[in-house]
């Protein structure tokens, strides 16, 4: 894909803890592709894997937040400021870790929600059951699907 020169806005959507460098990498992505990248917003909304955090997000004061945000970019563009915007985050980047790792708990009926619910993941069952192997679960949104998983 090439922006060839198109403004953009870059934008992270967050379960309520942080978003890091999410948007410093977004904008520097976008620039490498020809895009000019003239604002960032960070928004939280519910988990998606963990859905108990951000409850009921985005709420009627993100919305307003989000409203005056797209207010103030839209002034920016009828000015013509085309200035990058400075983003929170870290050059170089900091180095990620090892995140929520899913896991089967001793509940684990072999039930096989998992398994049927996830059929994009280039995974056999057995790997699926595989604590060895749960890392490669990273789109945890899947397996919350199946009720007796961990996170660990």
């Amino acid at each position: 894909m090439q922006g060839n020169g198109a403004k953009c806005v870059v934008m992270a959507v967050y379960g309520n803890r942080e978003f890091e460098d999410t948007l410093v990498q977004m904008q520097d992505a976008a620039a490498q592709q020809g895009f000019q990248v003239i604002a960032g917003v960070a928004a939280v909304a519910q988990h998606s894997m963990l859905p108990q955090y951000a409850t009921g997000r985005p709420d009627k004061g993100d919305e307003s937040t989000l409203e005056k945000f797209s207010t103030q970019i839209l002034e920016k563009l009828q000015a013509g400021d085309t200035t990058p915007p400075n983003m929170p985050g870290n050059r170089p980047y900091k180095k990620a870790g090892g995140g929520l790792v899913p896991a089967a708990s001793s509940a684990c009926k072999n039930c096989g929600l998992l398994w049927k619910n996830a059929q994009w993941v280039p995974l056999t069952p057995k790997i699926l059951v595989s604590p060895t192997r749960a890392s490669a679960l990273g789109a945890c949104a899947v397996w919350q699907s199946a009720p007796n998983m961990l996170v660990r």
